[in-house]
């Protein structure tokens, strides 16, 4: 029982992602994303698998408001702690871009911050 609602919550979650959303669905869902991902592998794979790496890195994208960027790199950090197929993904999704067009200094601290310790946690080998 726990592991279906966890997948559902995880389905649900992503689904808030989605482009045309409000700034504050969009980092309200980033934010339980991230809490959902710490610690737990399982909540990792439902996430990934509903397709949550790519929707977080699509939040990256230029022009983005800064508070929901903040929180997917808050939760693509989650998903990659010591995961290296998150790991990928988001290297696949195009994220290294996107992260590095986050440390540009029009961002806030807190985002450069966040896009910094992302792309350092991907260069950690999880293998």
């Amino acid at each position: 029982m726990a592991k279906a609602g966890a997948r559902a919550r995880a389905a649900a979650l992503v689904r808030r992602l989605a482009p045309g959303g409000s700034v504050a669905t969009q980092a309200e869902a980033a934010h339980a994303l991230a809490r959902l991902c710490l610690d737990k592998s399982r909540n990792r794979e439902y996430v990934r698998g509903c397709g949550g790496v790519a929707a977080l890195v699509e939040l990256l994208a230029p022009g983005g408001a800064p508070a929901v960027q903040q929180q997917a790199a808050a939760a693509l950090t989650s998903l990659c702690t010591e995961d290296r197929r998150d790991q990928d993904g988001v290297r696949e999704c195009g994220g290294i871009a996107a992260l590095v067009g986050l440390l540009v200094p029009s961002r806030p601290a807190a985002v450069r911050v966040l896009a910094a310790g992302l792309l350092c946690n991907l260069c950690v080998d999880c293998t």
